[in-house]
């Protein structure tokens, strides 16, 4: 039998498994690490043949079952299948276990204020001083005798998300779908504020789609209009500007040393097959948001007395502050030497940042006048790491 028939009929072994009401979930788990295996030195015909017969499965089956047909989708997609069959199926399956395990996690948080010894009266931030695995593990249970779907949904996400991830990964149109999804981006953001977080799903949330993005560097009054797509964080982000921005100063780029090609590499899109042994990235600038410009048009000299303006490398670039509807970063001198691993937070996202044109100095000169005369709204938080302490302290 041929690499392509045996997956196919792994496939098909894991579905008719899943699709039967009295199968096991443990005997299912095992078909489906059969068709892993079979997939392993498999061709990519084969890989998009056993993915496509995944998806109608996927919509239809119970949605705990579904769940891990989809995981093997992702892992099938992740080795070299095509996404596009299943990865509107996926999504909607984990919207569908977002959406409807909500009300289970919910009750389950609601029932530790209602617990024997507990005052009654207990609000959010109280109840989660109890891990949320354990406040699953304690009343999970009596929750789902009276919730049983919702419990079902809320089961099903351990196997729905990193398939999502993976689909997500792969598509800015994907992306773009669930960003805009008011609802299901609600409904994550509360399991959040449970303490439960989806993990990975603030970031991938986060991520910037073609958006286009002011850079100014008021010691040398220049700008540019930058184009950035699929930047994970600012770590990224810094080494990105650093690459596109630093150059020939006579010629309108910036002073200082660029990244290595091997860092850019890392940073863009190479395979990422050793996450531990990534080349080192250098902090070229520090990043300032146009709130800590000042009346003069220039940043503080003092510049760690300024944090609370800094564009945090710990952050993502959807927390860069727009100036009437635009993201802007100023770039001043780095404060105190940084460095970092390079490397992507998604790794199968391509990072991306075009310099799509140079400001005139007039057009620079404009943008910090207009930032500098602008009222500053007040920092509402400031992102200090132990890191930064302990390279600050004297």
């Amino acid at each position: 039998m041929g690499e392509q028939q045996q997956v196919a009929k792994q496939v098909d072994e894991l579905v008719a498994l899943l699709s039967a009401d009295d199968s096991e979930m443990a005997v299912a788990q095992q078909a489906a690490k059969r068709v892993l295996v079979a997939a392993g030195d498999a061709p990519g015909d084969a890989l998009d043949q056993a993915v496509m017969r995944l998806a109608a499965p996927i919509s239809t089956v119970m949605i705990s079952r579904a769940a891990l047909l989809a995981l093997v989708s992702g892992a099938l997609v992740e080795r070299g299948g095509s996404a596009q069959p299943v990865a509107g199926p996926v999504v909607a399956r984990f919207r569908e276990a977002v959406i409807q395990g909500l009300p289970f996690a919910e009750a389950c948080v609601t029932a530790v204020g209602s617990a024997p010894g507990s005052s009654g009266e207990q609000g959010d931030d109280e109840q989660h001083n109890e891990a949320p695995n354990s406040v699953i593990e304690r009343f999970g249970q009596q929750v789902s005798e009276r919730m049983p779907d919702a419990a079902r949904a809320f089961m099903s996400l351990d196997w729905l998300r990193p398939a999502t991830l993976a689909m997500l990964s792969l598509s800015k149109s994907l992306r773009r779908q669930v960003q805009t999804d008011s609802a299901l981006v609600q409904a994550i953001s509360r399991f959040a504020e449970l303490g439960m977080e989806l993990p990975c799903f603030h970031e991938m949330l986060s991520i910037l789609t073609d958006e286009q993005v002011v850079v100014l560097y008021p010691a040398l009054t220049r700008g540019y209009m930058i184009r950035i797509a699929g930047i994970g964080h600012n770590f990224q982000l810094h080494t990105l500007l650093a690459d596109a921005l630093i150059g020939d100063v006579a010629q309108g780029w910036l002073p200082g040393e660029r990244p290595s090609p091997e860092v850019i590499a890392f940073e863009k899109d190479a395979p990422i097959t050793n996450p531990d042994a990534l080349p080192s990235s250098v902090g070229a600038f520090n990043l300032w948001n146009w709130t800590g410009l000042q009346a003069d048009g220039t940043l503080p000299t003092d510049a760690t007395g300024q944090r609370a303006h800094w564009i945090w490398n710990e952050g993502v670039p959807a927390d860069i502050v727009s100036f009437q509807g635009t993201r802007v970063i100023l770039l001043g001198p780095p404060p105190y030497p940084r460095s970092w691993n390079s490397g992507r937070f998604f790794p199968a996202i391509v990072g991306e940042l075009e310099v799509l044109r140079q400001l005139s100095t007039d057009e620079a000169r404009a943008w910090l006048d207009c930032l500098a005369a602008a009222p500053k709204p007040v920092p509402t938080e400031l992102h200090i790491t132990q890191a930064d302490v302990e390279t600050t302290e004297p």
